[in-house]
């Protein structure tokens, strides 16, 4: 009974832990909506999904963790009670860190400029900006929920171009066995070429979307959006690869890379490509801000232990 309890235990006081907390979000869009306050019933829902979307990203992280302990630490379950408890026990303090002590801290210091203050993101007529680069990437997630469905019906017949394109080339193959997940490590070339172009069709769909928001000023062709591509096609190039190369690779290790290089900068990458600055510039001043900022905040949770 206690050795089930303590294989259990390994790799569920974070998987459940974080499953809680997720469930808060679905509390917060809840509350958004039976207390709406000063904001109407939409806008409340909108306000709350968007608080709600942070809760459950933040346990993102929490469950690959939970994943890898599942994977490669609970089967050994001839492991001494000793270190199955120290196991449980330092996940257990990594999530009152993280969920509660470190908030508590932060708050305590810079409280006062972590209030919400988007009332603005609610009046008729507020512009979309252009971001600096030193801006945090949620910033990105946040405009995306407010402005992109605005432009759906404008964004949508660019975006299947390239859908139907790529399944037309994915079932050229008349190979109907393909399996993505099974295949994705491949070291078959037809494999890895298959995966490849789907990485990439999601990649530049996500672009000419972002393309066709920030020009919304102006008339929207096949041939302005392609003629932006073509202009920033480096940059372009550098954020596809950070997404794509580390699956390609033929190894799960590979995966190690998204640690060192993460998904953000690719994003962050594209939400600051512009007509009025080079690519290539874009891409050092994105990488240079990620790890300053990444370092800095290193030295800031350094100082306040």
């Amino acid at each position: 009974m206690v050795t089930a309890l303590l294989t259990v235990w390994i790799h569920g006081t974070i998987e459940i832990s974080s499953i809680i907390i997720a469930g808060a979000a679905g509390i917060i869009m809840g509350n958004s909506i039976l207390r709406p306050g000063s904001y109407t019933r939409t806008q409340s829902l909108t306000k709350g999904a968007r608080e709600a979307f942070l809760v459950i990203a933040s346990t993102i992280p929490m469950f690959i963790i939970a994943g890898f302990l599942e994977s490669f630490v609970t089967r050994h379950n001839d492991m001494p009670a000793i270190l199955s408890l120290l196991i449980i026990g330092v996940s257990l303090g990594l999530i009152l860190w993280v969920y509660v002590i470190n908030p508590c801290r932060i708050f305590k210091a810079i409280g006062k400029r972590l209030t919400d203050n988007n009332e603005n993101d609610f009046i008729n007529g507020h512009a979309l900006a252009i971001k600096k680069i030193d801006e945090p990437v949620q910033a990105a997630f946040v405009d995306m929920n407010r402005f992109y469905p605005s432009y759906l019906f404008k964004v949508m017949p660019f975006i299947l171009i390239i859908l139907i394109g790529t399944i037309i080339l994915l079932l050229s193959t008349k190979d109907f066995g393909y399996d993505y997940y099974t295949s994705v490590f491949s070291e078959n070339v037809k494999d890895i070429w298959r995966t490849f172009l789907m990485l990439t069709a999601v990649c530049i769909m996500l672009i000419f979307a972002t393309i066709i928001v920030y020009k919304k000023e102006e008339e929207i062709t096949l041939l302005t959006l392609s003629n932006a591509l073509w202009k920033q096609f480096s940059g372009i190039a550098i954020a596809s690869a950070i997404l794509v190369l580390p699956l390609l690779l033929g190894s799960a290790y590979a995966l190690l890379i998204y640690i060192a290089v993460p998904p953000t900068i690719s994003f962050s990458i594209v939400d600051n490509l512009r007509d009025d600055k080079p690519s290539t510039l874009v891409v050092k001043e994105v990488f240079s801000q990620h790890y300053n900022n990444f370092f800095h905040s290193l030295l800031f949770q350094y100082k306040q232990l």
